[in-house]
């Protein structure tokens, strides 16, 4: 349900979970509204009719902001990795260059001796 609400004894029993279960127990102090013993749902703590739903519509915003990010970080990464692999065929062409004048340089080498 919410932070506040809270049923009884949640922090003592791990299958209570943090919803709000109604207190029946004819000794419950919860249900007797005694001091100290936590909150009870009442109708008194409903939000305005302005701010309903308004947290609901937030969240889903945030959920498309996230996704549009989300679809941009790869896009982004996408094209990092065409030009890395751009960069690495380029580079292949060089050493391969490089790789065929070393060749030629050591079999001059090999025929001068």
């Amino acid at each position: 349900m919410s932070k506040r609400f809270k049923s009884q004894d949640h922090f003592r029993y791990k299958r209570l979970g943090k919803r709000w279960r109604r207190p029946v127990g004819w000794q419950s102090k919860l249900r007797l509204k005694k001091g100290g013993s936590g909150m009870s749902v009442a109708v008194g703590y409903r939000s305005p009719v302005v701010s309903r739903g308004k947290v609901e519509d937030n969240i889903k915003e945030k959920k498309k902001e996230a996704e549009k990010k989300a679809e941009e970080k790869k896009i982004e990464k996408a094209e990092k990795k065409k030009a890395a692999e751009k960069k690495a065929a380029e580079g292949k062409e060089e050493n391969v260059a490089e790789k065929t004048a070393e060749t030629e340089v050591k079999t001059e080498q090999e025929k001068e001796e």
